[in-house]
C-alpha cells in the first residue's frame, strides 16, 4: 500500500500517478475467505491539500465499498493503511505519526458505523495496540529501521469466524509453527515454535 515515502508527505496528482503507474492502485478492496480487505492511501487523508480531487474520490469510493461489504454480509471488514488513525486513543492531539483529528474523527465514526473492527497500519516504526470503541488499532513494527527500543519483525494474524487474533514477533523470535488457542492476541495462550523459542 502507498505510504508517505511513496507518494510524499503531502501527495500531489503527480506523485500519486507515479505510484500507480509503477505499483497499481493506491486504494482498492479484496476478498480473502470471510474477510473484506479495504486498502486506503492514508497519505491523502493525512494531507489532502494538493490532491483534493483524489482525496474526495477515495472517500466516495470508501463509502461505497463499506456499503457493499455490509450488503454482502461480510463477516470481517478490515482496513489497511500506512498511517495509524491514532496511537493511544482516538482523541489524542495531532502529531507526525497519526491522522489529523479533523479528518480522523469523521472517518472513525464512518468505519465504526460500518462494522469495521480491525484497523491495520505501520508508519510508527514500532509495534503498538490501541482501541476506539469496538475497533482495534493495530500498528505493526517495521521490517527495517525500528525506532526507540523496537526491533524489526512481522505480525502474524489468524482469522476465523469469531474474529482476528494476531501477534507481533521480532525476527529473532518468529516461530516455524504456531498452535493457536484463545488468548493468542496479546501473547497469551498456547503456542509452540521450533526450533526458535517464542517469548511471551
Amino acid at each position: 500500500m502507498a505510504g508517505n515515502h511513496d507518494v510524499e508527505n503531502t501527495p500531489t496528482p503527480q506523485t500519486i500517478a507515479a505510484y500507480t503507474a509503477q505499483f497499481g492502485p493506491d486504494h482498492y478492496a479484496f476478498d480473502a475467505g470471510n474477510v473484506r480487505g479495504i486498502v486506503l492511501d492514508s497519505s491523502l487523508i493525512a494531507a489532502p491539500q494538493q490532491a483534493r480531487d483524489a482525496f474526495d474520490e477515495q472517500e466516495r469510493w470508501l463509502r461505497a465499498e463499506l456499503a457493499r461489504a455490509r450488503a454482502d454480509g461480510v463477516r470481517h471488514i478490515v482496513v489497511f493503511q500506512h498511517h495509524p488513525w491514532f496511537l493511544l486513543h482516538p482523541g489524542e492531539p495531532d502529531e507526525y505519526f497519526n491522522i489529523p483529528l479533523a479528518r480522523r474523527t469523521p472517518y472513525l465514526k464512518l468505519l465504526e458505523e460500518s462494522g469495521v473492527q480491525y484497523l491495520f497500519a505501520g508508519h510508527y516504526h514500532r509495534s503498538l495496540l490501541a482501541r476506539a470503541g469496538a475497533m482495534e488499532m493495530i500498528i505493526t513494527g517495521p521490517v527495517g529501521k525500528p525506532l526507540g527500543d523496537a526491533k524489526s519483525g512481522l505480525r502474524i494474524a489468524i482469522v476465523d469466524d469469531a474474529g482476528i487474533t494476531h501477534r507481533y514477533y521480532d525476527f529473532g523470535d518468529v516461530p516455524n509453527h504456531i498452535a493457536v488457542t484463545k488468548g493468542f492476541q496479546s501473547g497469551q495462550g498456547s503456542q509452540t515454535a521450533s526450533p526458535t523459542p517464542v517469548r511471551p
